[in-house]
């Protein structure tokens, strides 16, 4: 018996715009199925990161830089 033998449960995070700018805020929702599990989720973590790509436009838009951070 694995740890996650108890069924499956399904997460899903909706951010209240596709982009964000600085001092924007982030309303997160999270939608949580587990319908299809034996037990209940008491707790779950949350978190945001931000992705900083530069783009060089010459070449197709290919990523010349990225970076994530979690905030």
């Amino acid at each position: 018996m694995g740890i996650f033998s108890s069924g499956r449960v399904s997460v899903k995070a909706v951010l209240n715009k596709d982009i964000m700018y600085p001092r924007d805020c982030a309303n997160i929702t999270l939608h949580v199925d587990n319908s299809n599990c034996k037990k209940a989720v008491e707790k779950y973590n949350c978190k945001l990161i931000r992705r900083t790509e530069v783009l060089n436009l010459g070449k197709k838009g290919k990523p010349i830089y990225m970076n994530d951070t979690v905030i």
